[in-house]
């Protein structure tokens, strides 16, 4: 902040003295630390993505709910609204008769969805970007910040927080980058716990893929092929049928279940849900916190192994594979997923990480910014513990090499699987 101060019967800039007023000093950032620069250049990183959706669920969590926006009636008026700029005559019969199925399809999974989506607008409809698209994103002193959210209209910056997050999941898609939109999604879901919100994100990706749609149309250049490849988006978010897949990854602290699955995850676009993050959900206690010793019992053990699978069943019944990822030490907690994925029908694949107990226990005490608080002490417990009869019939994933390595290993056991 900039005094503007009276001196000798003028104003100046930077005066103390009679100030009148204060000006903001902006600074200005470079345009190529845009997001939407930084992918095209090759130089967007998995961990920047990482640290702007930890700081949207941040903003999220504190904004202000604004029920009565975002209903059903509303969602469909801009959808219509869309539509109509993108059925222009000067876009052609093609994209008119697209956009037309694209309107009819979005607007018949509103219904299907009305129910959810009135219940939402009570609890989880907040004034909030409203514009989180990758061009209105930028690195700044080592932080990804947004920008330029909405200010001119409350109907289009109050929306369902899945909304929000969907317009940058959208805009990676769009962009032929898929990893990094399943990674905003796996995060955005570990860091909110907002799993009810999740059978909306292809409705609201759908709708996103629209708003794009029509800024292109109204850009005066010829974006023809935009229109119709944003078009051809929407429809397939809510077109797709889904191949759901069951996988579970488990081992011994120190064993790098964690950090392969959440690797391993985007990229055969899977859910991660993991035991650190349901069981400090369920306590309420921060992620980057210690949990209480009481969260560690045998009785809150059990509760989150439940929690998890019921989060596994909600996420397969609307499409999307999973990853469960915790210690899994007992057979009667492998065999339960096996048994889930069967009752469902569904593809299963379990991977048991090992790994000699010297590196174990070399990375649990290098472990840096980590949810986990399992400590040495907590290693030697489970190897005692992990004196099972029962052999352990899942894949085994040596994970003594580097983590990339070991990541490139996994993925070749689940695409084959």
């Amino acid at each position: 902040v900039i005094p503007i101060g009276y001196c000798n019967e003028r104003m100046k800039l930077g005066s103390q003295r009679s100030v009148v007023d204060y000006l903001v000093k902006m600074r200005q950032f470079d345009n190529d630390q845009l997001f939407s620069a930084l992918l095209s250049s090759g130089n967007l990183t998995n961990d920047m993505v990482i640290g702007l959706v930890d700081t949207v669920a941040r903003f999220h969590s504190k904004a202000e709910c604004r029920e009565h926006y975002f209903e059903p009636h509303k969602i469909k008026s801009f959808i219509h609204d869309n539509i109509e700029v993108c059925c222009s005559p000067s876009l052609g019969s093609e994209i008119r008769q697209l956009a037309q199925q694209v309107e009819t399809l979005l607007l018949d999974s509103i219904q299907e969805n009305r129910k959810l989506i009135n219940q939402r607008s009570l609890t989880h409809v907040k004034a909030l970007h409203g514009d989180l698209h990758l061009g209105n994103i930028c690195r700044f002193q080592g932080r990804s910040i947004p920008f330029d959210g909405i200010e001119f209209s409350n109907d289009y910056a109050c929306c369902d927080v899945w909304a929000d997050i969907a317009f940058l999941i959208m805009d990676f898609i769009y962009r032929d980058s898929p990893t990094l939109a399943h990674s905003v999604r796996n995060r955005y879901l570990e860091r909110s716990n907002d799993y009810s919100g999740l059978p909306l994100l292809s409705l609201y990706v759908g709708y996103r893929a629209t708003v794009r749609a029509k800024v292109e149309a109204l850009s005066g250049d010829n974006k023809h092929n935009e229109v119709k490849q944003l078009l051809l988006l929407a429809k397939r978010s809510v077109e797709e049928v889904p191949s759901p897949r069951l996988f579970a990854i488990g081992g011994l602290s120190g064993s790098g279940k964690s950090t392969i699955a959440a690797e391993l995850a985007p990229q055969i676009n899977a859910i991660h849900i993991r035991s650190d993050a349901v069981r400090k959900h369920l306590v309420g206690i921060d992620l980057d916190k210690k949990a209480p010793r009481d969260a560690y019992t045998r009785k809150m053990g059990e509760k989150v192994y439940a929690e998890m699978v019921e989060k596994a069943k909600l996420a397969l019944e609307n499409g999307y594979s999973v990853i469960l990822d915790a210690v899994y030490l007992k057979d009667r907690q492998r065999r339960a997923l096996e048994q889930l994925a069967n009752k469902s029908n569904l593809p299963f694949l379990g991977l048991w990480c090992d790994l000699s107990p010297d590196t174990a226990r070399k990375r649990i005490l290098n472990r840096g910014n980590d949810i986990s608080d399992a400590d040495i002490a907590v290693y030697d417990a489970q190897l005692i513990e992990k004196e099972d009869p029962a052999p352990i019939s899942w894949s085994i994933l040596n994970t003594e090499s580097p983590i990339d390595e070991t990541v490139q290993k996994a993925i070749g056991m689940c695409l084959r699987n």
